[in-house]
């Protein structure tokens, strides 16, 4: 099963060490990326996903949850200069339904949310 969409990504996580980004209700800039796609491989589940945006990203956490509320990190992908394209093979998906949802991290350490897609 393959599942595209466009996604906007919502801050509502701080990675920054600072009392001032302790507060992690925090809801602030709205930047698209996009399309966030998946496929369920022999191998594993195949996320994709294009950064629209990359002068401020840092890195990209790909978060997996069983149920879509309850969401853990799985692997972390570096920006690489001058890519807009990325992937991750999550190759411990097993036969299992999986939502993943894409966090990115910019520079001051703020992280922003993809909408889940689920893959079986």
């Amino acid at each position: 099963m393959i599942l595209v969409g466009l996604v906007q990504m919502t801050t509502v996580f701080s990675y920054a060490k600072t009392s001032v980004s302790a507060d992690k209700e925090k809801y602030a800039n709205i930047s698209p990326v996009g399309p966030l796609a998946g496929e369920a491989l022999e191998l594993g589940n195949q996320i994709v996903w294009e950064n629209f945006i990359d002068e401020d990203v840092k890195f990209f956490v790909i978060q997996r949850s069983s149920d879509g509320q309850h969401f853990k990190h799985v692997a972390m992908v570096q920006k690489l200069d001058g890519q807009s394209n990325y992937s991750f093979l999550d190759k411990k998906a097993g036969n299992k339904q999986w939502f993943y949802r894409i966090m990115k991290v910019n520079q001051l350490g703020e992280g922003f949310f993809t909408e889940s897609i689920l893959l079986r």
